[in-house]
């Protein structure tokens, strides 16, 4: 089963799922070795554990480097958050 279909299993249980927010390899790693089934990155701490403030200010490819990091790093399904996705905001409605 690949991680997309184990991640996706392990909603449709009745067991809570926790995911360990992990920012590099080794929080990832800890989270696993700890028990967590699954992962969930989080744009603060990655952000935050280079220097930069929250809000889109990490350099996008960096950001998605450090995730594809974890990823690669673990056994256990991993969920990223990516800020606002660092897109353009969307244009106000108009009437």
């Amino acid at each position: 089963m690949n991680k997309i279909k184990q991640f996706c299993a392990l909603h449709n249980t009745p067991d809570i799922l926790f995911l360990g927010n992990a920012w590099d390899v080794l929080s990832a790693r800890t989270l696993e070795k700890s028990g967590f089934q699954a992962i969930g990155t989080t744009s603060w701490g990655i952000a935050a554990s280079l220097g930069y403030a929250d809000g889109e200010n990490i350099d996008f490819g960096l950001h998605l480097s450090i995730i594809k990091m974890i990823v690669d790093h673990v056994q256990i399904p991993v969920s990223a958050d990516i800020e606002a996705g660092y897109g353009e905001a969307a244009p106000p409605c108009t009437s």
